[in-house]
């Protein structure tokens, strides 16, 4: 998510204020910031709907794990559970000790999906980027200043923020809405597939004599223009980097959505699109698993919406 070309957040690796990935590429303000604003990381499906281009990865829980040290300190409830349980590697095969404890935090592995997430855990990071992603709107806004020193007595959010027990800061009224990163329902999903399958079909039209051999090379069971981003097998890391996949950067991608790893979504115990340990043809049979606890190939990605405030719907 290009998070890691930002430094110094608290002494930590990352900027708070870009911890998502924050790009901005238009000018905006206070009146128009939701309309202008781009939502760190997402993709614009519709007018009311922003998906990830890809599953959280490593390095985007390493932030959260780090910015919650830092606020509550180590030893607090909160940080840890924000803990991964990295020994579902070895829960599911004990030649992958290796994974317990290389997988969430070698560099080499900073841009692979995080696992070992349960469906609760997903939730709260999802609240915690909302939070993050609206103050670096208002600071940018120059409505809320940049606070480094920032603890558990008084740290940002968006519940704060409108209730104006941020620092005694009143809320700005141009201010209406505010980004809800949350888990894809399964009629989201359905839009989410439909885009991406409409984005590989756009790109293999376009660019079939060109790419559709060396692609083909990389997948030699396809039979079609369409390539699943799938693959049966990982030699050396069961997963893939989550910018593999199948399509051109003259397009808009969602990557991974089938086959790398499967997907929490905000139905109790369900996720989305298989992951590394179920084999192609049961994938392209079914986009639905149970998954009760934590694993090795259950990640998560999110889909965002702008909210008006109300207190009583914020969760």
């Amino acid at each position: 998510m290009g998070m890691k070309n930002f430094r110094n957040l608290f002494g930590l690796t990352i900027t708070i204020i870009i911890s998502i990935s924050c790009t901005v590429t238009k000018n905006f303000n206070k009146t128009n910031y939701h309309d202008l604003f781009t939502l760190p990381g997402t993709i614009k499906l519709s007018r009311d709907l922003y998906c990830d281009e890809t599953e959280v990865t490593n390095l985007d829980w390493i932030e959260y794990m780090d910015w919650t040290k830092k606020i509550f300190g180590k030893n607090s409830l909160e940080y840890i559970s924000t803990l991964p349980d990295t020994t579902v590697w070895v829960k599911y095969d004990s030649r992958m000790k290796i994974f317990v404890n290389y997988y969430l935090r070698y560099p080499a592995y900073y841009d692979y999906p995080v696992v070992g997430i349960s469906q609760e855990q997903a939730n709260s990071y999802s609240k915690w980027r909302s939070d993050r992603v609206f103050e670096i709107i208002l600071i940018k806004c120059g409505s809320v200043k940049f606070d480094s020193t920032q603890r558990k007595e008084m740290y940002f959010t968006i519940e704060r923020y409108f209730s104006g027990t941020y620092k005694d800061i009143i809320p700005d009224s141009n201010f209406k809405y505010y980004p809800y990163y949350r888990l894809p329902s399964l009629s989201e999903r359905q839009r989410i597939l439909s885009y991406s399958d409409s984005v590989d079909n756009h790109y293999f039209s376009k660019n079939k004599a060109k790419n559709f051999k060396k692609r083909k090379s990389i997948y030699p069971e396809i039979q079609s223009d369409i390539i699943p981003c799938i693959k049966d097998t990982f030699l050396i890391v069961p997963t893939a980097f989550v910018t593999f996949g199948c399509v051109s950067s003259k397009v808009h991608p969602i990557y991974n959505l089938r086959g790398n790893v499967s997907e929490w979504t905000s139905e109790k115990e369900i996720s989305v699109g298989g992951g590394w340990v179920d084999k192609k043809e049961i994938i392209l049979k079914t986009d639905t698993f149970r998954s009760e606890n934590q694993n090795a190939w259950t990640g998560f990605r999110n889909v965002c919406e702008w909210r008006v405030w109300n207190k009583n719907a914020h969760q």
